[in-house]
């Protein structure tokens, strides 16, 4: 038997983890430790990325436990990969700037198979999808490149003494690997930071409740077609819903319609919007990860609302900021189809800040129930949640919530 004890979502609190690592340790006697994702928020200054994160990696080695951890969207190369390259986690699977692709380790009488990265986009990130092969990839518009490691090294002495990175590059994971490690002949545990999709359940692993931050451009047209977008809109935030968060919003002056769940801001020409999430101080949108930004295309479903509200409302402004609140299930189309391919019935999640159990038809599985099927979001550390896995000597598993 070997217990598990996985965290993720370190987004606010990495100094509260050295006390979570060793409670998990010592009082809940766990034998691996896992990171799950997002223990680099990139959208902190770089030095206070790489410091915050190198207090995570300090807990995990300090442990003397074995550890193994994988980046998720808010992990990028200045943050995870550098800490990775400077940190040897004890027995470590390290997913460095010059890994990618499913793997897979083989523990005992099971095998675990680690998913790195996400959906999103993120620049200088790990990123997973259909479209290509694994690999490091420079990002040019719309186009992605296969560059070489030797190539990748010469960017990474730029960024490491100062230089800006001449390109936006990813590091790219084929889920299509998933069915080639995946044999069924042993039980397998999958660890990926963003859920697969599950559709028509009330709650699930990828039930998620945010804020998406939309910009878009009314003073220049995309299209002349009038069947077409004709402006440009960019998604450039996303934030996880607070039940204040419309009533700070109209403290902020923010215009809000609570029955669309639509957010404007209102500055006179949003060069600057204050994001929901960080009310004590205004952020730049403009400029800010402009590699990042890519024009959705028209076929993308419901952004056409999105611009004919900032279009209603505009009041004569060129750039109109609208904020969507999203419910319901938000995880990965993708990962939902290489599952069922390759039979995944154990998957260790986080992402959407919210614990969450149950099998693949949505029944909820309690701690300490041994199955043979358990879908699972450990929810975020932030909010002192963490999960214990205890895989039997049957290749069940079951699970536990310690108090961290």
């Amino acid at each position: 038997m070997v217990r598990y004890g996985i965290v993720g979502d370190i987004e606010k609190n990495p100094e509260g983890l050295v006390h979570a690592v060793n409670t998990l340790r010592d009082k809940y006697h766990v034998d691996v430790l896992i990171g799950n994702g997002d223990l680099c928020d990139v959208m902190e200054d770089e030095r206070d990325t790489y410091n915050n994160g190198a207090l995570i990696w300090t807990a995990f080695i300090q442990s003397g436990l074995e550890s193994y951890v994988i980046p998720g969207n808010h992990d990028n190369f200045s943050g995870f990969g550098r800490l990775n390259k400077n940190f040897a986690l004890h027995n470590a699977v390290r997913p460095t700037a010059f890994e990618y692709g499913v793997y897979k380790i083989s523990k005992g009488n099971h095998d675990l198979v680690f998913i790195p990265g996400s959906d999103f986009v993120v620049p200088h990130g790990y990123v997973f999808g259909i479209e290509r092969e694994s690999g490091i990839y420079l990002r040019k518009r719309d186009t992605f490149e296969p560059i070489s490691q030797e190539d990748l090294e010469w960017l990474q002495k730029t960024w490491e003494h100062g230089g800006s990175s001449p390109q936006d590059f990813i590091f790219y994971t084929d889920l299509r690997e998933i069915s080639k490690v995946i044999d069924g002949k042993r039980p397998t545990i999958v660890f990926s930071h963003v859920p697969r999709k599950f559709e028509g359940l009330s709650d699930s692993v990828d039930s998620g409740h945010g804020i998406e931050v939309y910009r878009v451009n009314l003073g220049e047209k995309k299209h002349e077609d009038p069947e077409l977008m004709k402006y440009f809109i960019e998604k450039v935030d996303y934030h996880i819903f607070d039940e204040n968060l419309l009533r700070r919003l109209k403290l902020l002056g923010y215009l809000v319609m609570e029955d669309t769940g639509f957010v404007q801001s209102p500055e006179p020409n949003a060069s600057r919007i204050i994001l929901p999430s960080q009310f004590r101080k205004e952020v730049p949108i403009i400029g800010q990860n402009e590699a990042s930004k890519t024009p959705f295309s028209s076929s993308e479903q419901g952004l056409q609302s999105i611009i004919d509200f900032a279009e209603y409302h505009s009041e004569g402004r060129n750039i109109v900021y609208v904020a969507v609140e999203r419910k319901g299930g938000r995880g990965s189309e993708e990962l939902k189809n290489e599952f069922e391919k390759a039979g995944v019935r154990i998957v260790v999640n986080g992402h959407f800040h919210h614990f969450c159990s149950h099998d693949e038809k949505g029944r909820s599985v309690m701690p300490g129930v041994v199955s043979d099927t358990l879908f699972i979001n450990h929810g975020s550390f932030d909010d002192k949640s963490a999960v214990i896995l205890e895989v039997h000597d049957d290749g069940e598993v079951s699970y536990e919530r310690p108090i961290i």
